[in-house]
């Protein structure tokens, strides 16, 4: 019943094939459903439906088993489906048309009346109509470099049908056509043959290439489109895709770029140093030369890997791959020997620098007669006794240089019964130095002019006692530095042209092991402050840095007075915290 409700929606007459009869609706219909029960039950049977094979549809056409005759004949409709005598291509893929003709007893279609299964009008359907095949329906093109074409892919379009089939359409469609290119024979001004009767033009090919436009995926279609109502399908789609990468280009990578041989005894043993060449690029990197330049070029050898490049022959480094370059020094003189190694590549860029350095000097110092030194200083005020010191040189750069005083044998002790003394500050204005000392010897000296001119005394900051006393709990030592005088291999002075205080044990002997500063002794003592406070009536010391390291001229400024500490910390001089405590003047 559901196949009859179809076929009621059917038009009541048809056209015979031959165009020679009005065929009656209800027999159409009749011969139409029993064309259906017999396909409904071949599936039943089989499993699966039939598709047209044209091949054997052309075979049927030509020769029928057990026909009088053959549709191919001249009498009936001629051996060419393309002539479509008497109408013959309204059956193409339809093969209703073609069971009708036959039910309704057509004179011309009588002999095949009982001789033809609907498998077989299927193939005969399929015969009759332009049947295109196409050899792939998707090509995935491989990874391809931005902005270079790949190899051309093939497809090839048969028409399969007994009928030409007419090509309206090879378009390129989608986001990224522009990527694809096609170069087609297959035309739309000519009817593409038909490949199952033997004759030319059967087939056509479209060749395909693609250049990816940046380094992506990218996707696209090629479009074929059919003329005529009976060809199936009407169109077809070619699914094209492909992935754009990188260009491709070498890269490099050069470590280190810089090397300091230190200190090498001149016309010694060579010492040798690496540098790596890296390509850390997808193409291979070719150095075409490495130079030497500079004043001392010609104390600097270069070895390793890499070394064709000297002689002028490339040196080929695959992506991912490297080479290295031994340099070697042997300085021919003394003092700071610089050149400098020209790497020369194809890579972005074109040159990388590495330099080289070294400091050549003499196997051994001649040092001064003694080459260690001694000194006995007096004690503090307030101390009786004497305090030896030595120092000793050392070989730095070619020349020796004096390293810190250091006091070897303390034989100071405090007078009996030990006083307080003074603690008093004093300021160089042409300098912007100050100095703070509680020696009274001292005091007098500054005063009279010894020390240089320039001096004032500006504050004191409270009592202190002679070192070594003990005038209360909580006592400790205050030691006393100054800048080493020395000149160093740069013929500057070593340290700076100023004194430094410190009550911290550990800060006094980190000092000691500074070649910049000189111990002076323990000079007086205070009292220490607890948790950077001083209990009252205790004075509070803070002491100011004018943070100048770097310009080798220290100085540092103790003060009692809050308002003196605020305008050295406007001035930019840190506030490095309470340091010792003393009592009232």
């Amino acid at each position: 019943r559901r196949i009859l409700r179809k076929l009621r929606r059917i038009s009541s007459t048809y056209d015979t094939i031959d165009g020679l009869a009005t065929i009656d609706a209800y027999d159409i219909i009749g011969g139409m459903i029993s064309r259906a029960l017999m396909a409904a039950m071949a599936m039943l049977c089989g499993g699966i439906a039939h598709a047209g094979d044209p091949v054997a549809g052309m075979a049927l056409f030509n020769n029928v088993p057990d026909a009088i005759i053959s549709c191919g004949n001249s009498a009936c409709h001629g051996p060419n489906p393309n002539d479509n005598v008497n109408g013959l291509q309204k059956a193409g893929n339809n093969a209703g048309v073609i069971e009708a003709a036959i039910r309704v007893n057509i004179q011309q279609m009588m002999f095949l009346n009982g001789l033809l299964n609907s498998f077989q009008l299927d193939d005969l359907a399929a015969y009759l109509a332009p049947q295109p095949e196409l050899s792939s329906t998707s090509i995935a093109f491989d990874a391809q470099t931005v902005r270079t074409a790949s190899v051309a892919q093939i497809v090839t379009l048969k028409n399969l049908g007994g009928v030409d089939l007419a090509l309206t359409e090879v378009t390129l469609a989608g986001a990224d056509a522009s990527s694809f290119t096609v170069n087609s024979n297959c035309s739309t001004s000519a009817p593409l043959r038909s490949a199952v009767i033997d004759r030319e033009g059967g087939a056509c090919s479209m060749s395909v290439t693609f250049k990816p436009s940046a380094a992506r995926s990218h996707q696209a279609s090629l479009k074929l489109g059919y003329a005529g109502s009976t060809t199936f399908p009407a169109s077809q789609s070619i699914v094209l895709t492909g992935t754009g990468i990188g260009a491709a280009v070498p890269a490099i990578a050069v470590d280190p770029l810089s090397i300091d041989f230190g200190e090498i005894v001149r016309e010694g043993a060579a010492q040798t140093r690496t540098v790596t060449i890296s390509n850390t690029g997808n193409a291979v990197l070719s150095l075409t030369a490495i130079e030497k330049t500079g004043i001392h070029g010609g104390e600097f050898g270069v070895s390793g890997s890499c070394v064709n490049a000297i002689s002028g022959a490339p040196v080929q480094v695959v992506p991912s791959g490297s080479c290295v370059i031994v340099v070697s020094f042997s300085p021919q003189g003394l003092g700071a020997r610089i050149a400098a190694l020209v790497i020369r590549h194809d890579a972005n860029g074109g040159v990388v620098n590495v330099a080289l350095s070294g400091f050549g000097v003499v196997e051994t110092c001649a040092p001064p007669a003694p080459s260690t030194e001694f000194r006995t200083l007096a004690c503090a005020a307030g101390q009786t006794g004497s305090m030896t010191q030595s120092r000793a040189y050392v070989c730095s750069r070619a020349a020796w240089v004096a390293g810190p005083w250091a006091t070897v044998a303390d034989n100071c002790s405090p007078d009996n019964p030990p006083a307080p003394l003074e603690l008093v500050e004093y300021f160089n204005a042409p300098l912007d130095h100050y100095f703070v000392t509680a020696s009274p010897d001292e005091r007098a000296a500054i005063e009279a002019g010894q020390a240089g001119p320039g001096w004032v005394r500006t504050q004191t900051l409270g009592r202190v006692w002679i070192a070594g006393a003990a005038p209360m709990a909580g006592g400790t030592p205050i030691c006393r530095f100054y800048g080493n005088p020395a000149s160093g291999a740069d013929g500057k002075r070593i340290g700076p042209n100023s004194h430094f205080y410190t009550a911290d044990p550990d800060e006094c002997i980190a000092v000691k092991a500074d070649h910049g500063w000189i111990f002076e002794g323990v000079v007086f003592q205070a009292i220490e402050a607890h948790l950077g406070v001083c209990a009252p009536p205790l004075l509070s010391v803070h002491r100011n840095y004018n943070q100048r390291f770097r310009e080798n001229d220290s100085n540092h400024r103790y003060s009692t007075d809050p308002a003196i500490i605020a305008t050295m910390i406007k001035r930019g001089w840190a506030d490095e915290g309470v340091v010792f405590c003393v009592q009232a003047p």
